[in-house]
């Protein structure tokens, strides 16, 4: 049963130390004897939340909540956007450093696939000197596309799909999805769609997403419900709000305490 909850969020552009405060408080918590999770409500893989250890060590966290090294276990909840490669990439360095990779993932999480990354970077590289400062790993693009009915791709439906119906399913995305999407960002006739629908590149996703698949539990926010200690941590800060922020150096989510609320009232919070 849940004991007690925290919420850690950004006031500024990001860089307000949410990993240093969130490692701060799964330490606390774990010290005390407390079950802990770290609960990833928003954003994906363009965080960067950095925690040094007494040690030296120093990890930015992209996927995992900043509490892994302290030994908390990590929610990624339904409006947060997984990069399985990246995600695979940052679970091999934890594994090596002891970190707790005890992983909860909400069916609802939004998968980034290897086109969304291509399209964020060719419309960047694009804009030349007028750049917005992009991460490039795709979490706009695949917040984007998941509004475009057939093209979405949730944790969920990863779960449920074989190999081929995953390969199909990227196929369909770079054939239809990509060429569209190109035209309406004003990049017609970009040799991006080749590059779309590469089999090396496929066949490493889905490499990526099925060692995703085996390590992590594909839960409900209720799952939280069996820690006593619950820390929300938000990425990007109020200054990057798709709503409140500094246009166009946005992202693409509500970085305050919209989507916080929303999971911790699904949650029984």
């Amino acid at each position: 049963m849940i004991q007690q909850a925290f919420g850690v969020i950004g006031a500024a552009y990001g860089d307000e130390g949410k990993g240093l405060v969130t490692d701060f408080l799964a330490h606390q918590s774990l010290k005390q004897g407390h079950r802990t999770v770290v609960a990833r409500f928003n954003g994906g893989a363009q965080a960067g939340h950095t925690v040094t250890l007494p040690n030296g060590v120093r990890h930015v966290f992209h996927h995992w909540g900043s509490g892994a090294l302290a030994g908390a276990s990590t929610y990624l909840g339904p409006r947060f956007a997984l990069h399985p490669m990246l995600w695979m990439e940052e679970t091999e360095w934890l594994a090596n450093h002891s970190a707790c990779l005890d992983l909860l993932v909400d069916a609802r999480s939004l998968v980034t696939v290897p086109s969304d990354v291509m399209i964020n970077q060719a419309v960047e590289a694009a804009r030349g000197t007028g750049r917005h400062g992009s991460c490039g790993v795709g979490f706009g693009e695949t917040c984007e596309r998941q509004e475009h009915v057939g093209m979405g791709l949730t944790v969920g439906e990863l779960a449920r799909m074989s190999d081929e119906q995953l390969l199909e399913k990227l196929a369909w995305i770079g054939q239809h999805h990509v060429p569209q999407r190109l035209v309406a960002l004003g990049l017609p006739g970009h040799t991006l769609g080749d590059k779309a629908c590469h089999p090396a590149i496929h066949a490493r996703f889905l490499e990526d997403c099925r060692c995703l698949l085996a390590h992590a539990r594909v839960v409900s926010p209720k799952a939280l419900q069996s820690f006593d200690t619950v820390v929300f941590e938000g990425a990007q800060g109020l200054a990057l709000d798709e709503e409140l922020g500094d246009f166009p150096f946005v992202t693409r989510s509500k970085t305050g305490l919209p989507y916080l609320v929303e999971l911790a009232d699904e949650a029984g919070i």
